[in-house]
């Protein structure tokens, strides 16, 4: 059985109208406004290792994403890239990562403290999708993508509010 993580910044009730979790293989997780932002403070991986030092809900997060099969982030598009909150959360996931260096297609990447391999989806909605912001988005989830060491990644754009299931 598949497994899925998805991060997502829309309200509940159109989150459970909108997100399918079959099974029990899915874990929703909302990108609260109040979650606190990274430090940079690498307590992470040097205090308490893969796992963020600041206590709040999203402690936990990073451990959870190579605990699935596939993590599934579902975001308005702001300016090429994430919401504000949905960016804060994915942040955190820094201890996901080791702090050691390889080379990997050309360029150098984290090494990943589970290299467990799984599959990154991004689904970006909005007005602001005209074409030079799905060209950053497109060139920020793929950085994404290569960052937290996911196997494959996807894109969807969809040009208003979501209105039918998105995964």
């Amino acid at each position: 059985m598949s497994s899925r993580l998805i991060l997502h910044d829309l309200y509940p009730d159109t989150a459970e109208q909108l997100i399918s979790q079959e099974a029990s293989g899915t874990t929703v997780i909302a990108a609260l406004p109040g979650a606190l932002a990274c430090r940079g403070c690498f307590g992470c991986w040097v205090r308490t290792p893969g796992v963020c030092v600041l206590r709040d809900d999203f402690r936990g997060f990073p451990a959870l994403i190579t605990a699935h099969d596939e993590f599934a982030v579902v975001s308005r598009l702001v300016w090429g890239g994430f919401s504000p909150a949905v960016k804060r959360v994915l942040d955190r996931s820094l201890a996901h990562l080791l702090p050691f260096f390889v080379m990997r297609d050309g360029e150098m990447r984290h090494v990943n403290r589970n290299p467990r391999p799984f599959r990154f989806t991004a689904v970006l909605y909005g007005a602001g999708s005209d074409q030079e912001s799905l060209r950053l988005a497109e060139k920020t989830l793929a950085a994404n993508a290569a960052n937290i060491g996911a196997a494959s990644w996807e894109a969807r754009f969809l040009a208003g509010a979501p209105e039918a299931p998105l995964l």
